[in-house]
């Protein structure tokens, strides 16, 4: 790996790591399992520390190798500050310890397609390459758990796929500095990475238009598709961000003209729903009966409704503290004056409207020491619609496109010929 090609032939280590890969994504419907295994008979972290091990282990394994090859001392210096920082992001990740292992399936992944690479580039961009086409595995993987109920697509997930490939091949380029490696990156490499990038891109740019009205389009359209439908993970949707004075910040799907319109047209509607669920704790069987596919509106609306009557509980509670109390307090107060002007009709037509009994215990016991900003449709990107973000995509892709057809035109180094 370090001085030379792969001895096996080209198909064999791409059978390789094509094999890895496939381990990664078909083990993901069972992870939940597994690791709910793991941490009743060995414990929560035993991911962490089994991810701290393989990452200990490499750095070790990597010094002694350089011990052998008499390199210059910034070497040493590259491999550790890499191996730092895979550590120090495991660290992070101590939250959700199955995440973490991540670090170790796509590292590894990262090097099992450095090897395949090496039967055909050995300039320096094969170190990109190898980053690029995990990252496209990692893509990948995020589809196939949007797929499995219960499990989410995020592109903080791809963020980490990405960058345990980016610290191995740096630990790779700048500490193990294999002798097979050397060079810019000729023509046919950047023209190969340049369609790369692409293909990622184009990935993304699926994924960020896989909004909630494309699933049920799917859904209607596509033969057993319908479970779509019940989905609880929404890959990207667009909103609005509506900055209100009286109340602080939230998010929607609608603009404004949209929610007192839906009101007028579904408030009735949506108000009977809603008194049909009356517990506290109903929140689960309204998710997944009125998902965000099925229908948006009953959904922003029974979320704000939740989210009030959960902090009217928590704020009840005389066992919590004092602070805590009054901060559910101006929680459900603030949650309810979005509910009162936003969506009116709703929640006055409904058994949840508030009577002035309830109004003055939440008015007297609300403390605002902060500005509000509601958690509900948080996720919603505001800042950019659908077409733009569409556009910005197709023309980054395009561009690829072309610097890689530019790049494949240019003389190649002689190593880098087909065979």
């Amino acid at each position: 790996m370090l001085d030379k090609r792969p001895r096996e032939a080209e198909w064999l280590s791409w059978l390789i790591a094509g094999s890895w890969a496939a381990c990664i994504l078909v083990t993901i419907p069972l992870a939940r399992v597994v690791s709910t295994l793991v941490a009743d008979t060995i414990g929560h972290h035993a991911f962490i520390w089994l991810t701290v091990l393989c990452i200990v282990g490499a750095v070790l394994w990597g010094l002694g190798a350089l011990s052998r090859r008499r390199p210059p001392p910034a070497a040493y210096a590259c491999l550790t500050i890499f191996g730092g920082n895979l550590l120090w992001l495991t660290w992070t990740l101590r939250g959700n310890p199955v995440e973490a292992f991540h670090l170790v399936q796509y590292g590894i992944l990262s090097m099992l397609v450095y090897r395949a690479l090496l039967h055909r580039y050995t300039d320096g961009g094969v170190f990109v390459l190898s980053v690029l086409l995990t990252t496209m595995v990692g893509i990948l993987d995020e589809w196939v758990q949007w797929l499995i109920p219960e499990r989410y697509w995020g592109l903080r997930d791809v963020g980490i796929n990405f960058t345990a490939a980016l610290l191995a091949q740096g630990a790779l380029a700048t500490g193990l500095r294999p002798a097979i490696v050397s060079g810019w990156p000729a023509g046919r490499t950047l023209s190969r990475i340049c369609y790369s990038l692409a293909g990622v891109l184009a990935m993304l740019c699926l994924s960020y238009a896989n909004t909630p009205d494309r699933i049920a389009w799917y859904a209607e359209r596509l033969p057993g598709a319908t479970f779509l439908l019940d989905g609880q993970s929404m890959m990207v949707e667009y909103g609005h961000l509506f900055d209100d004075p009286e109340i602080g910040l939230f998010r929607s799907r609608f603009d404004a003209e949209q929610l007192r319109s839906l009101d007028r047209k579904r408030g009735g509607e949506a108000a009977r729903i809603m008194s049909g669920y009356s517990e506290d704790g109903e929140w689960h069987r309204f998710r997944k009966s009125y998902t965000v596919p099925r229908d948006p509106y009953v959904h922003e609306l029974g979320t704000h409704l939740f989210r009030r009557n959960r902090h009217l509980t928590l704020a009840r509670d005389k066992t919590r503290p004092q602070r805590k109390r009054r901060d559910s307090y101006f929680i459900a107060q603030s949650e309810n004056r979005i509910l009162e002007k936003y969506f009116p009709r709703a929640i006055g037509e409904s058994s949840h409207a508030w009577g002035p009994e309830v109004r003055l215990e939440v008015n007297s016991g609300a403390e605002a020491t902060y500005r509000y900003e509601s958690w509900v449709s948080h996720d919603l990107i505001t800042g950019f619609s659908r077409r733009q973000v569409m556009a910005g995509f197709l023309a980054l892709i395009g561009a690829s496109l072309l610097l890689g057809a530019l790049s494949a035109g240019r003389s190649s180094d002689p190593r880098q010929r087909e065979r």
